[in-house]
């Protein structure tokens, strides 16, 4: 689920349908390099998600709100609003985030399913 929104440059688009947490050809690589043919440490996407740094400015005018989207997660409404203001949005390869392990802090894991 944290990872859906992480999206290849042009790929977004792509499978419609298809909300799985990893779609091949849409969908960072599971493992490195994440971005096929990779040649910087900072590659333009057209998604990201669990972790990322965004301008204030996008939510400070209150244009940017958190909504669901059933294939893309709820990160994608503010990668949407990062692209219509021309805000650059990049994987930097450089990084690891670890998720925390859910069921030692009472929650369950969770899914990208619509329940």
């Amino acid at each position: 689920y944290d990872t859906t929104a992480f999206t290849l440059k042009g790929a977004s688009h792509l499978f419609p349908d298809d909300s799985s947490p990893y779609v091949e050809g849409r969908s960072l690589l599971q493992f490195p390099p994440y971005v096929p043919n990779a040649t910087r440490r900072l590659e333009d996407v057209d998604g990201a998600g669990t972790v990322y740094v965004v301008p204030s400015s996008l939510f400070r005018d209150g244009s940017v709100r958190y909504s669901d989207d059933a294939r893309l997660t709820e990160h994608w409404s503010v990668i949407r609003q990062a692209h219509s203001r021309g805000v650059p949005v990049q994987v930097h390869l450089g990084v690891q985030v670890r998720h925390a392990n859910l069921p030692n802090y009472g929650e369950s894991w969770h899914e990208n399913k619509k329940g």
